[in-house]
């Protein structure tokens, strides 16, 4: 569509208007500057969207900040995994030690009860009292049955020659493989129970009186065995654990096997 009348013309494949001379009729393209200059300034400064922000990668900062945050977590979750390792590793040590202990007071308690008026003799060819004790040298040592011994499978009885005695912060347990002993017969000592800070025992007479030695000397009572002894444990770090193993046989009474 074209107009001749001093107005503006406008074509239908050129989109920039012209002005056209009233006296010449000659007509000239008119320059929207305002459009350009928008268009110029859309140009030259355009926003900076999430895509191309996140397309040039972190910060330092950025970078140093999550660091840290994970240096934390990580502190924070190794030292909680490490009390429940020591935690676990402690409770297994504790349950080990309280197994040694229930081993160690099992074992007492049945050579104890089952001691029996059984006197030996030892390599040096002398008679030892079928039980002996001293209170203050730690050592207590006494015949006692129940060696078991199936179907008679080995030659020997069963009895048995047993020991106690405390050294180094160990209690032991010792045998011998025979009662009356000939020269050179070796003994087998054990450790049962570690961690201790002590070991005594006490033996109790016919009079329910206390004795730190057996067999006793210069008295009435000429019986062989204690009816009781009192055994007092001092555990590093558990305290003290004392226990009265009483003797199951009649005293007076003598075996001859």
């Amino acid at each position: 569509m074209k107009k001749t009348n001093n107005t503006t013309i406008h074509h239908q494949n050129h989109p920039t208007p012209h002005q056209c001379h009233p006296v010449s009729n000659q007509c000239h393209p008119v320059l929207d500057t305002g459009s350009r200059n928008s268009r110029s300034m859309d140009s030259v400064v355009k926003p900076r969207n999430d895509v191309e922000h996140l397309a040039n990668g972190f910060t330092l900062i950025e970078i140093m900040i999550a660091l840290f945050i994970f240096a934390i977590i990580a502190a924070i979750t190794t030292a909680g995994l490490q009390g429940v390792i020591t935690a676990r590793d402690r409770s297994a040590a504790n349950a080990k030690r309280l197994q040694q202990l229930q081993i160690a007071l099992t074992i007492m308690q049945r050579d104890i009860a089952q001691a029996i008026n059984r006197p030996i003799t030892d390599s040096k060819g002398q008679q030892q009292a079928a039980f002996t004790g001293d209170a203050l040298k730690n050592y207590l040592e006494f015949t006692h049955g129940g060696f078991i011994n199936p179907m008679a499978q080995e030659k020997r009885s069963t009895l048995q020659r047993v020991a106690y005695y405390f050294r180094d912060n160990k209690l032991y347990r010792r045998t011998w493989p025979v009662l009356d002993r000939p020269q050179n017969t070796k003994h087998h000592d054990k450790v049962i129970l570690t961690r201790l800070n002590s070991f005594s025992f006490i033996f109790y007479d016919q009079k329910k009186q206390q004795q730190k030695f057996w067999p006793l000397k210069n008295t009435s009572d000429n019986s062989p065995l204690p009816i009781a002894v009192r055994v007092t444990l001092d555990l590093n770090k558990w305290g003290r654990i004392i226990r009265t193993f009483k003797i199951a046989v009649t005293p007076n009474v003598q075996t001859s096997s």
